[in-house]
């Protein structure tokens, strides 16, 4: 039984710029696969496991998104609310906005609006990693789920680099990836609270962006972060081929061998 109150963040800020003949002249979380807007994978995902959900999203597209959010939920008395992120300052920045939107200290589980994580287990499992504070000498405040990939495709994501002694490191996008494991779909914070001191320590990246790989390598590189294998389908919906290729796998996990739909 948890004693935490527990938030969603969902980031939903981003224009996706490579989707845009695709969805103008809003976001990409509102494209449909199977009838259901990409933020809506998101939100089923971490429904049944929070209190609230706040959705970060973009000040032009902030209802519309907002209002697809809503419609895909399956639990009508969740709390939600929408912030906005006015300006592109990076995904550490747009979870700090959402963090700063909950009222006192909350667990929180962070999830891409343009991620799709077809078995929810993946929230429960991180969750009650940053739960289980049974081991008084280490106790897990991040916990997240990570893919292990070939080098080729490793390149494009945030790699694992293992320090010892229960200590890593995240690298964002490295041309020589130093291990398979990848950081893959969501990730929880112990203390919203605690996440909202230590980002005032962190400096843009080269981008001029605030990254959340930065953020999370605050408690990696100290001991206080774990990482579990994410489980069932994941797709990263950040071009219309990643797009076809999600429509075409989640469309035929749902049509059964008649060919029909299945609602």
């Amino acid at each position: 039984m948890r004693v935490r109150s527990v938030a969603a963040i969902i980031l939903g800020a981003g224009q996706g710029s490579r989707l845009r003949e695709m969805a103008p002249p809003y976001s990409k979380t509102i494209l449909t696969i199977c009838d259901l807007p990409i933020i809506g994978y998101a939100v089923q995902a971490v429904e049944a496991y929070v209190d609230r959900i706040v959705l970060v999203a973009h000040p032009s597209t902030a209802e519309v998104v907002y209002e697809a959010m809503v419609a895909s939920l399956r639990c009508e008395t969740l709390e939600t609310r929408v912030v906005v992120q006015n300006e592109p300052l990076g995904m550490a920045d747009a979870m700090r906005i959402g963090f700063s939107a909950l009222e006192g200290d909350q667990t929180a589980v962070v999830m891409a609006g343009d991620n799709i994580v077809l078995d929810d287990c993946n929230v429960r499992n991180v969750l009650a990693l940053v739960d289980d504070q049974s081991s008084s000498a280490s106790p897990c405040r991040l916990a997240w789920t990570h893919r292990e990939l070939p080098p080729e495709e490793a390149r494009r994501f945030s790699v694992y680099q293992d320090l010892g002694e229960g200590k890593g490191q995240l690298l964002e996008k490295p041309q020589e990836p130093p291990s398979k494991i990848c950081w893959c779909g969501p990730v929880a914070f112990r203390s919203s609270q605690e996440a909202l001191r230590r980002m005032k320590n962190l400096k843009p990246s080269s981008r001029g962006e605030y990254e959340a790989t930065d953020l999370m390598n605050t408690y990696n590189m100290i001991g206080e972060a774990k990482h579990v294998e994410l489980e069932g389908q994941w797709f990263d919906i950040g071009t219309p081929k990643a797009f076809e290729e999600a429509q075409a796998i989640i469309g035929a996990e749902k049509r059964p061998k008649t060919g029909k739909m299945v609602v």
